[in-house]
C-alpha cells in the first residue's frame, strides 16, 4: 500500500477548517481507521494514501471551488516537499 506523510494529511485538513461538516466526516474517516484524529497525526510519520484521498474528496466536495481546491492543495503541498 502507498504511503504519504502525515503533515500532508494535517495540511489538507486545516484548509478544510471552514467545512465543519466534511471536516468531521473525514476526521472520522481516519479514527476509524488508525484511532487517532487528523491534529494528533505525527507529521513524518507514514499513513496510507487512502486516508489523504478521502480527505481530499471531502475537501473538493465542500468547497465552492470544487477541483480547483485541490489545485490549491497541490500548490501547498509542494514545497513540503
Amino acid at each position: 500500500m502507498a504511503e504519504i506523510k502525515g503533515r500532508i494529511i494535517i495540511l489538507c485538513g486545516r484548509l478544510m477548517s471552514l467545512y465543519k461538516n466534511e471536516l468531521k466526516q473525514a476526521d472520522d474517516y481516519l479514527y476509524k481507521r488508525i484511532g487517532i484524529h487528523y491534529k494528533e497525526l505525527e507529521p513524518n510519520g507514514w499513513y496510507g494514501t487512502k486516508i489523504l484521498c478521502t480527505f481530499m474528496d471531502k475537501y473538493s466536495e465542500a468547497s465552492i471551488t470544487k477541483e480547483q481546491a485541490l489545485v490549491t492543495l497541490g500548490r501547498m503541498i509542494f514545497p513540503l516537499i
